[in-house]
């Protein structure tokens, strides 16, 4: 508190102004944070779900067997639970 006695009215309201708009943008980049997240999940559920739908023929011809798709998921995909 003995900082904020040492300030102006004005002071006080720049600094309470300034705290929520940082505290604003924090929360706002987190939830983008979040939904980036989602949307990266989701896309790599969808090209799991169409990697298992290949047969072994157009596996192969790829360089992959049925063996192979979960270890294809993107990186982001990791630690994940891919039910689909």
């Amino acid at each position: 508190m003995a900082y904020i006695d040492h300030m102006s009215g004005a002071q006080i309201a720049a600094h309470t102004a300034y705290s929520q708009a940082t505290a604003g943008n924090l929360i706002a980049g987190a939830i983008l944070d979040g939904i980036t997240l989602v949307r990266r999940w989701l896309e790599a559920r969808k090209a799991l779900r169409e990697m298992r739908l290949l047969n072994e023929h157009q596996l192969k011809d790829i360089g992959l067997d049925k063996s192979d798709i979960p270890a294809a998921a993107p990186p982001s995909f990791i630690g994940l639970n891919p039910r689909i």
